[in-house]
């Protein structure tokens, strides 16, 4: 991603590694992946935000989109951006826990959020960690909910918290499709370890395993991998563009998994998508 982003004041890293993802250029960063996203309105909202940011959070997990976060870390500086935003690390989130209708806006006592940390393997032997959303904000002294979160570096990402008084982040939509011809696709890799190659650091092979949804049983479905941003069509020509291979398929029911023939190298872009088989 770092590849993608545009540098920003404060962002480390050069023209030739990339630039560091930080809260002012990580919407353009998105574009230029062809990934469809909604950046929440720090800009607009009133402070303090963080309840109008757990709000947003909740909404959009609630939709199926998991969200880019901005967090705070007990002990560490808080100038992700070079004093310019208070944050030191970036995290997903992507479940959702409560007893009430996830259509209800409001956060009550017993709503939960799941959330990574980038330092763990938070696929089949940790499942990330399960926060509740009211302790999940704090000042930057991090004196109350985060007071006691773990340190050194690697440690206090487990439990981070979101500033009170403004926040920023980034809802992930999918990928540029403006005809709307994809169906729902979710890959997964069988390694969560990602080799530093700007430090020497050898990458490795992964195997993709493609699960594909809200299908109709009868009918042809191709999936496509398209290996960067710059090959993947932005205007829905999936049949037209060049691809790295193709999966045809008959569905049976309305899911479809299956194990992608290519590896993927750990530093290197793989974008899948299913639609259609063409007439």
């Amino acid at each position: 991603m770092r590849k993608h982003a545009p540098y920003q004041h404060g962002s480390h890293g050069n023209s030739t590694v990339g630039y560091e993802v930080g809260t002012m250029n990580i919407g353009p960063a998105l574009d230029n992946l062809k990934i469809r996203h909604e950046l929440f309105d720090y800009y607009h909202t009133p402070k303090p935000q963080s309840q109008s940011y757990l709000k947003w959070i909740k909404k959009n997990i609630a939709a199926g989109q998991p969200i880019v976060t901005f967090v705070m870390c007990k002990g560490d500086s808080h100038t992700g951006d070079g004093n310019a935003a208070p944050f030191d690390h970036i995290e997903p989130a992507w479940g959702l826990y409560s007893n009430h209708p996830l259509s209800d806006p409001e956060i009550y006592e017993d709503d939960y959020v799941l959330h990574g940390s980038d330092y763990s393997p938070d696929g089949d032997k940790n499942l990330g960690y399960f926060r509740k959303f009211n302790s999940l904000v704090d000042t930057v002294k991090m004196d109350g909910n985060c007071k006691n979160a773990q340190a050194p570096h690697g440690l206090n990402e487990a439990y981070p918290c979101y500033n009170d008084q403004t926040n920023w982040g980034a809802a992930i939509k999918g990928l540029v499709d403006p005809k709307n011809v994809t169906l729902p696709l979710s890959l997964f890799v069988d390694n969560w370890k990602e080799p530093n190659v700007r430090t020497g650091e050898k990458p490795i092979e992964m195997t993709a395993t493609i699960l594909v949804k809200d299908l109709t049983p009868g009918k042809k479905y191709v999936v496509y991998m398209y290996e960067s941003a710059e090959a993947y069509p932005s205007n829905s020509l999936f049949h037209e563009a060049p691809h790295k291979f193709k999966y045809p398929f008959t569905a049976q029911k309305d899911t479809f998994k299956f194990t992608a023939p290519d590896k993927i190298m750990s530093n290197e872009m793989a974008y899948y998508i299913c639609v259609p088989a063409k007439e």
